[in-house]
């Protein structure tokens, strides 16, 4: 026999006792739990490919911090206070040829 309850108000199930559902409503909630983890799939590629770009830029940044101009418009002041406007003298290396680049 089940101790009485106030009118109006359900009776609090002991721990011990478990909740019974039932399986048609366990479908919905199922198939939410699929839809779900499925995402989560494609977060964690996207994930993935976002670390790898993030190694691959750093090594595109590592490799250009060896060249001479990189960042040279930043870092260039010229002694008329100018900075920002810069050219370089480059120059063919097959065939000796010069020329302004900037």
């Amino acid at each position: 026999m089940h101790p009485e309850t106030p009118k109006g108000k359900t009776q609090a199930k002991s721990p011990s006792e478990p909740a019974v559902t039932s399986s048609e409503e366990m479908i919905p909630i199922e198939q939410k739990l699929v839809a779900l983890e499925k995402k989560i799939q494609g977060l964690e590629a996207r994930v993935e490919v976002l670390e790898a770009m993030a190694t691959n830029l750093a090594n595109i940044e590592a490799r250009l911090n060896g060249t001479p101009a990189f960042r040279l418009k930043r870092r260039f002041q010229c002694e008329c206070r100018a900075s920002g406007f810069v050219a370089l003298r480059m120059k063919c290396t097959k065939c000796g040829r010069k020329t302004w680049w900037g």
